[in-house]
């Protein structure tokens, strides 16, 4: 077995250990996440009488927290110092922990199938191969089990706050504690899970407020964040690809197939009548993919300056053609070359598009925000799918380059019906595929020709307000049902236009 740690890791945070249990040491800021985090498993598990293992204990407080509400815990760690440390402290606090020196996949060799709950609080980021420990984690889980986990996300807002706000400026944590390519998006994570055979049931965000030095649950993700998974009572055959083997999976997996070749939709319990109604969010999200979810512009300049390099042409900035992405080929074409006639340019774009392949996923991604957005409506049970005017040879291949593949319930291309945006033809489909009517689904563009589509299937629309408009665009004519300035507001239910909905 490969071991999944480093010793300068395990060196790192050993060094503390003497200061493990001080509220006012190093750890001050963990001691103030630790109810929190508890408050957070509490609420999706029965502790009392649970079997309950903390993986990376530290010198564990979430370890005696657990144990101190009825969980007959086990907690294991790789460094000595903070296995002492928290032993010690057991006996002090007479709280009964099972603490062991072992690596979680040794665990889950020894017993599998073990554990009512797994917790793995701020670990991930400190490990060569986090897809493995929640591998171990899925083995060691009943059916049924739930595996919650904390880490941090990789963006520029953890970035400034959790290492030059916490390690360098407040001197909260020591300088090096974390490194930001280690930050894990919630994305990533929830590909992770999948792969484990585990399904996603909630991201929450976890804010820590130095100035009271204390934290509490939140809707935002951008710094720390938990996630709650479930290990399914059964698999079903959908998920096992029919023969045996490990699929892809997604979030329905107990879900029965529906007669299309994209993920079953979760069919929710309606709430009694009697109960008070709260904005949630939509069944079904569809979403442009250029400029609403895909910041692809920097991939067709390097596309656009390829063809004017080919023609002797000096090369474009950003800033000229980024404005012209949402409005196609053509009119990138036309911003590139503005002295060729029209004749021109359509000959051009098969030359654009085949520089375009090449150049695909190697410069832009996702918006900032969008990683955590689609997390969010997937660990609240909703279905979303592309609808594009991208052609769908080149949309497909993006999707495994954004680990969207086994994510996107639906995806509908320029090309792929007989006629697309502005004609509704590609929503009413994507609707019929995911089988969801068209008026509990919800289009998000950045144009206003995906607003007129959806208002001629009778789909609810949103504004993407981040994505490529031209100077004289006026979205605010576009008749849109609702205007978004950032992917992170439609983490609030609130913001989504009225619709029939499900999930929190």
């Amino acid at each position: 077995m490969t071991d999944n740690f480093t010793q300068a890791e395990l060196d790192k945070f050993g060094a503390l250990a003497h200061r493990w249990w001080d509220p006012q040491g190093p750890q001050k800021a963990l001691h103030a996440l630790n109810p929190p985090r508890l408050a957070y498993v509490a609420q999706r598990v029965p502790l009392q009488g649970a079997r309950v293992l903390d993986v990376g204990c530290g010198g564990g407080l979430l370890s005696e927290a657990l144990a101190g509400e009825g969980a007959q815990v086990s907690a294991i760690d790789l460094a000595p110092e903070l296995v002492k440390v928290a032993r010690l402290h057991g006996l002090e606090t007479d709280v009964e922990v099972d603490y062991r020196l072992q690596s979680v996949e040794s665990l889950a060799a020894e017993m599998p199938a073990a554990f009512d709950a797994i917790t793995c609080m701020e670990m991930l980021e400190h490990v060569p191969d986090p897809g493995a420990i929640i591998d171990a984690c899925a083995t060691l889980l009943k059916p049924g089990g739930k595996l919650f986990l904390s880490t941090l996300n990789r963006t520029p807002a953890a970035f400034a706050l959790a290492i030059v706000g916490a390690e360098y400026i407040a001197r909260l944590l020591p300088k090096g504690t974390h490194q930001y390519r280690d930050f894990i998006k919630p994305s990533e994570l929830a590909a992770w899970l999948r792969a484990a055979g585990l399904r996603l049931e909630d991201v929450s965000g976890l804010m820590y407020e130095p100035w009271r030095n204390a934290a509490r649950l939140t809707s935002r993700t951008e710094v720390n964040y938990l996630a709650c998974a479930v290990k399914p009572e059964r698999r079903s055959r959908e998920w096992e690809g029919g023969n045996g083997e490990r699929g892809a999976g997604n979030l329905a997996l107990l879900e029965p197939r529906v007669p299309h070749p994209h993920p079953a939709p979760r069919t929710p319990h309606p709430a009694p009548m009697s109960e008070p109604q709260r904005m949630t969010f939509p069944k079904a999200v569809l979403f442009d993919l250029d400029g609403t979810l895909l910041d692809s512009a920097p991939d067709m300049l390097a596309a656009i300056n390829c063809m004017r390099a080919d023609r002797g042409t000096p090369p474009m900035i950003l800033a000229e053609l980024r404005p012209h992405v949402s409005k196609g080929a053509r009119a990138m074409l036309g911003a590139a070359f503005p002295q060729a006639d029209a004749a021109e340019r359509e000959a051009w774009v098969p030359a654009f598009l085949d520089c375009y392949e090449r150049e695909l996923g190697r410069h832009g991604g996702p918006f900032e925000g969008i990683d955590t957005l689609l997390a969010r409506l997937e660990a609240a049970g909703c279905v979303w799918g592309i609808v594009t005017n991208k052609p769908e040879y080149l949309a497909s291949q993006l999707l495994p380059l954004l680990g969207w593949q086994s994510r996107c319930a639906v995806l509908i291309g320029g090309d792929t019906l007989a006629r697309r945006k502005p004609d509704p033809l590609p929503l009413t489909v994507a609707a019929e595929r995911i089988g969801i009517p068209p008026g509990d689904c919800i289009y998000v563009g950045d144009d206003e020709r995906d607003i007129v589509a959806a208002r001629g299937a009778g789909m609810p629309s949103v504004v993407a307000l981040w994505g490529y408009r031209l100077s004289e665009d006026d979205p605010f004519a576009w008749r849109g049902d609702v205007l978004i300035d950032a992917p992170e507001d439609l983490l609030d239910p609130e913001r989504w236009p009225c619709r029939p909905s499900i999930g929190t």
